[in-house]
């Protein structure tokens, strides 16, 4: 698993981003250790859900995640669709997120 640190400009913030085949169950790991009191939630699409759901879900299952889809597609990637997810994470006050890419 490869890690890298993502900067964002203008604002003092960074984050890792984890890349890799079978990273699962470490990122399970990662975030019980280093954000255990925290919500955590899958973002994906559609497609990805349709076919991974029950196994992203059952691996991050002791993190007790929520599920947000999206649309797939150029079309869903949107300041909409960023404005959905956002309102999404402010009711639900989440705080950790991951977003499942598997090709």
């Amino acid at each position: 698993m490869e890690k890298i640190i993502v900067e964002i400009k203008n604002e003092n913030k960074k984050y890792p981003v984890f890349i890799g085949s079978a990273i699962l169950p470490k990122i399970a790991d990662f975030i019980k250790g280093k954000h255990s009191d925290k919500k955590v939630v899958v973002i994906t699409d559609d497609i990805v859900k349709s076919l991974y759901e029950n196994k992203i879900m059952g691996m991050l299952r002791s993190l007790s995640p929520c599920l947000i889809s999206v649309p797939a597609g150029e079309e869903a990637k949107s300041r909409e669709t960023k404005q959905y997810i956002f309102r999404l994470f402010r009711l639900f006050r989440f705080f950790a997120f991951i977003i499942c890419v598997i090709n």
